[in-house]
């Protein structure tokens, strides 16, 4: 084994600590559709919270390598508190996202949002950012913003159906998305996504062909897209929207990974 070569590359991507957590992430989104259906009651909850503190993880630890500490606090908090704003006040108003409500099914909950809910929103921003730094070549101003959003809401295509499908939350007026999503839900995602970037995006260096933090980002996207969208057409019998998210988000990531490079 050529031992440099490793150092190297360990030393490109941030250390030994991002390898941990990939793979901890990794282990935790390959085995969450297997729990599901070989687990005991309450074991699809659990490998949910699993998933989503792993990658929180992940985004956390990869961002720490390219970000001030200042900037990774701001995220850190940000992102979550405004998330959880947004779906407190879309529980209670039906604005942005339409009519819809949780139920007791996944907890813990605050303000009868589950917190693994802005925990996802975190989870899930920075990649949208990378991508979006990959496709516009810049952190900051409207197209980076609408980019973001458009990556996020990309996300939700395929999510929302599995959620609703598992019943953690109800729309009191389904709409013709399948899943009965209605298409108000991802005019909302986008309104909220954009909404949070825009307070909270930190300079994101658009990723470059050689490994590092920002390039590994990208990966957890294309990697969420790929599992989502394979476990919801052979696992969860969820063929339309797997198929239309999974078009969607795919589209996003394999353009991200083409200006990549295109540009290095």
């Amino acid at each position: 084994m050529n031992t440099q070569f490793l150092h190297q590359s360990l030393e490109a991507v941030g250390g030994p600590l991002v390898l941990v957590a990939s793979i901890v992430w990794l282990a935790a989104m390959i085995s969450l559709p297997l729990r599901d259906i070989f687990g005991r009651a309450g074991a699809r909850e659990s490998a949910i919270r699993h998933a989503v503190v792993a990658q929180v993880l992940l985004v956390t630890v990869l961002s720490t390598r390219f970000l001030p500490p200042l900037a990774v606090v701001r995220v850190l908090i940000g992102v979550p508190l405004l998330g959880l704003l947004v779906e407190a006040i879309g529980t209670r108003t039906g604005f942005p996202f339409g009519v819809y409500r949780y139920t007791d099914r996944l907890q813990p909950q605050l303000l009868h949002v589950p917190l693994a809910i802005p925990a996802a929103w975190l989870m899930m921003m920075p990649p949208s950012w990378a991508v979006s730094a990959a496709l516009t070549g810049t952190s900051s101003g409207f197209a980076f913003v609408v980019v973001s959003a458009a990556a996020f809401t990309a996300w939700d295509l395929l999510l929302d159906p599995r959620m609703v499908g598992w019943g953690y939350w109800i729309w009191e007026r389904p709409g013709r998305y399948p899943g009965g999503i209605p298409f108000t839900n991802f005019v909302g995602w986008f309104l909220a996504a954009g909404f949070i970037t825009a307070l909270t995006a930190p300079h994101v260096p658009p990723p470059r062909a050689e490994l590092s933090p920002v390039l590994l980002l990208v990966l957890v996207y294309g990697i969420v897209w790929a599992l989502e969208t394979l476990g919801q057409a052979f696992f969860w019998r969820m063929k339309a929207s797997a198929a239309l998210g999974g078009t969607v988000m795919g589209a996003l990531s394999l353009a991200a990974f083409f200006a990549i490079r295109r540009v290095s």
